[in-house]
């Protein structure tokens, strides 16, 4: 009989479901912890599988359910992910959180409520120097300090380096009124994002104290810089302030709400102005007439994804030369599929350079906050840049092959020239689907075609 229990416990565990049934724990309850789908509905399995690379952020989702309540639980992983040559992935770069509706809220422990699904988000980190390879392990849930279910994990790190994005990712905080300890550390999680650069606010005599904020949170050195409203000689004055702080790429923004025709024109004129003085100026621009009187005098435009510019260029035309254009939307409106296509395949199509969320208006009835934060929407996002950096590994690649055949560096260079051709075709497939049709296991499945390309690439590519 012991047998044929144990045989039954061990059925169900593989199943994705644990019964346990002990003394001073929880007593004749049933528990099923099953991963489901992150972005889209899949059907569960009774395995948490990931492909990733080091030194990129991977999530997954799992729901738990029992069959009677259990009060105080922990759901945690049981130790460190662990590979068949004993290289560890540290059970601390695993977080977890409880997902309700779009948000990911923190805990330490949770009430679990009988027969109703409790979903779960990992959100796995995997270290930077993290060597190739399988690695295994549990999540579990815990009572009284004692697992009463575990789901195994499947975490396979590919053997390959993923380079930074190609493309610029910026956000403008949007919580006012934060104190400058919570600021500090919201700025501090942008970079976990994908994000390189942000935008400062306030008195000019601020500043300094802004740029600074921006260095230690580790973003990049180009800086927008938002106090609409000021005269010529006040604008010339933030920059010589941010000159002095040693930023000497600071974008002074328009105020990009208005099609007021006195307002554009005034903003034409400085923008002019400031563009014969070679100051850098952005245009942060909504609406077809703003674009029309600014587009031509602003070095730097944020333009909305719905503006008939940005809708050609995923048409298929060709980009304004000299000038650099980001887009932008509201991440807070925006699905979780839009998110992730928006930051990543969708603006790899268009040609942008890259995206920049302006400070978007906020009223009583948004919930979402800041909504890259703690949000399935900015794990959307985040997961639209990582497609951008493999696209970027895998372009890197492309390039160094195609510079060895024209250098001549292959002594049969056909092999080489049909892995271009068969890259470049997968790659122009890929860009003429219909990306917002499709699901989330299918940009997973280009995101790994991506990768076969790249190591392949790089395995026949020349040292130079």
């Amino acid at each position: 009989m012991r047998s044929l229990v144990v045989l039954f416990v061990l059925a169900a565990m593989f199943a994705g479901v644990s019964v346990f049934a002990q003394s001073g724990v929880v007593s004749n309850v049933k528990v099923t912890m099953q991963a489901v789908g992150t972005f889209d509905t899949v059907s569960p399995s009774g395995m948490i599988e990931m492909k990733c690379c080091a030194d990129e952020a991977e999530p997954a989702s799992f729901v738990v359910k029992v069959s009677r309540d259990v009060s105080g639980a922990i759901v945690k992983l049981t130790g460190d992910l662990v590979s068949s040559n004993k290289n560890k992935i540290p059970a601390t770069a695993a977080e977890l959180r409880i997902v309700e509706g779009e948000r990911l809220i923190a805990f330490k422990e949770v009430d679990l409520k009988a027969g109703k699904d409790m979903r779960f988000w990992l959100t796995l980190r995997v270290p930077q120097r993290t060597p190739a390879g399988t690695y295994t392990g549990d999540v579990a849930v815990f009572v009284s300090g004692r697992p009463i279910a575990k789901l195994p994990m499947k975490v396979t790190i590919l053997p390959m380096r993923l380079l930074l994005p190609s493309k610029q990712y910026g956000y403008s905080l949007r919580s006012g009124g934060v104190s400058e300890e919570t600021y500090k550390a919201l700025l501090a999680r942008l970079p976990s994002y994908g994000i390189v650069l942000t935008s400062i606010s306030g008195p000019i005599e601020s500043i300094p104290q802004g740029i600074k904020n921006v260095r230690d949170a580790k973003l990049g050195t180009t800086i927008v810089y938002y106090n609409p409203g000021l005269t010529y000689d006040e604008i010339l004055k933030a920059y010589r302030t941010a000159a002095s702080a040693g930023v000497t790429r600071l974008f002074y923004v328009n105020d990009y709400e208005s099609s007021d025709e006195a307002v554009l024109e005034k903003t034409y004129e400085m923008m002019r102005f400031m563009k014969l003085r070679l100051e850098h100026t952005m245009a942060v621009i909504n609406n077809q007439t703003a674009y029309e009187k600014l587009g031509s005098v602003a070095e730097c435009t944020a333009l909305h994804i719905s503006l008939p510019y940005v809708q050609e260029l995923l048409a298929g035309k060709q980009r304004v030369q000299g000038r650099k254009d980001w887009w932008y939307w509201d991440i807070a409106a925006a699905s979780a599929k839009e998110n992730r296509l928006n930051a990543g395949l969708m603006l790899w199509k268009s040609g942008l350079d890259g995206v920049f969320i302006p400070h978007l208006p906020t009223d009583s009835t948004d919930e979402v906050g800041e909504p890259i934060f703690d949000s399935v929407l900015g794990e959307a996002f985040r997961e639209g840049t990582d497609d951008v950096r493999y696209l970027t590994t895998m372009m890197n690649a492309l390039r160094e092959v195609k510079d060895g055949i024209k250098a001549g560096k292959f002594k049969n260079p056909v092999p080489a020239q049909m892995l271009v051709d068969e890259t470049e075709k997968y790659l122009a497939t890929c860009m003429a689907k219909p990306l917002m049709s499709l699901k989330n296991s299918d940009y997973q499945d280009m995101r790994m075609r991506f990768a076969d390309y790249a190591m392949k690439l790089r395995a026949i590519a020349p040292k130079y």
